[in-house]
């Protein structure tokens, strides 16, 4: 007997440092007529400007728009994970989330790229560009294990090659090209008859385990996360040792968190002054089209605006040399 077959609809973006012009590019080259729909996870700062949707539209063949919360998800439209909100998916219908960040981030590729595998299934595409760190490859995993595709930017091709460097490492892929060559192949990928299979255990699992399961009936010590679940802990044991235990049953001595908390800040900082890099690239963006629009005097704010943008990663970036310096001695 033939299995049954169904579309592949649903196109999941991360990326962070260098996602601007990445995701521009990979828009420009959808067909408008796309039958899936897109949703795209960029890092942002909270409470940055959110310029990042008009400066998609000026690329994008399909409608772009913020996510919303409640918002129904249709076919041939992109939707963007708004500044210091998780991306999440029920059924047909997508919800902001406020939660915990994860991986240093609000909005987290992996929180979206777990949805996306447990609610969508085989129907998923799971895509991961240029960006630093490692969110989205285990996602991307979880896409993967649920039947879903993964398309990676090719590592030598990308302005910040750790994020797509990770997700090869981590969930591997079914295709490793370009970020040119990348939209014809999603929209083949859509094309596809994918099987009829349900969600894979693994993705529901890996779901799951994003949930909150801390037990409000242990005694948690306020304010100190586990470095590899970030649930509360506890202490446990001899109090002299000061040993500390989450709910999934972490453990960690006080040397350890110390230790996780100078490498947190270290990261910490540095998201930050990529932040304020894409903030800058992204005003020099907006910039270029105002003048080529013909509009000077636009142009001429973006300009001045991205100039103290740029002044303001100078500044951040000798904070953060100075402040993780401290941090490490301080271990």
């Amino acid at each position: 007997m033939a299995t049954a077959g169904i579309q592949r609809d649903l196109i999941v973006i991360g990326t962070s440092a260098g996602g601007v012009d990445a995701v521009s590019t990979l828009l420009a080259g959808l067909p408008a007529d796309l039958p899936a729909s897109v949703l795209v996870i960029q890092h942002q700062l909270a409470g940055s400007i959110p310029y990042l949707v008009d400066i998609l539209r000026r690329h994008s063949t399909l409608p772009v728009t913020w996510a919303e919360e409640g918002a129904a998800v249709e076919h041939g439209h992109v939707y963007v994970a708004p500044p210091d909100s998780h991306l999440l998916l029920t059924d047909g219908h997508l919800r902001l989330d406020g939660g915990a960040r994860e991986n240093y981030s609000r909005p987290s590729i992996d929180r979206t790229f777990r949805s996306a595998a447990e609610l969508y299934g085989p129907r998923a595409i799971g895509v991961v560009l240029t960006g630093m760190l490692d969110d989205g490859a285990r996602g991307l995993a979880a896409i993967r294990a649920a039947g879903g595709r993964a398309v990676v930017q090719d590592p030598t091709t990308a302005a910040f090659p750790e994020l797509p460097t990770n997700a090869l490492r981590v969930a591997g892929a079914d295709r490793t090209l370009p970020i040119v060559a990348i939209p014809e192949t999603l929209a083949e990928l859509v094309a596809e008859t994918a099987p009829d299979a349900p969600v894979g255990w693994h993705a529901r699992r890996a779901a799951v385990l994003a949930l909150p399961l801390a037990d409000p009936s242990l005694d948690f010590e306020a304010g100190l996360l586990c470095a590899k679940c970030a649930g509360p802990m506890r202490l446990v044991g001899d109090p002299h040792a000061r040993r500390y235990r989450c709910a999934q049953g972490h453990l960690s001595d006080a040397a350890e968190i110390l230790t996780r908390a100078a490498d947190d800040i270290e990261s910490a900082m540095w998201t930050a002054v990529r932040a304020l890099q894409d903030r800058a690239q992204a005003l020099r963006v907006l910039s270029r089209d105002a003048d080529q629009a013909g509009d000077p005097a636009a142009a001429a704010g973006y300009d001045r605006s991205g100039r103290d943008a740029e002044m303001a990663v100078t500044r951040a970036r000798q904070l953060a040399l100075d402040v993780v310096e401290r941090a490490r001695k301080q271990r």
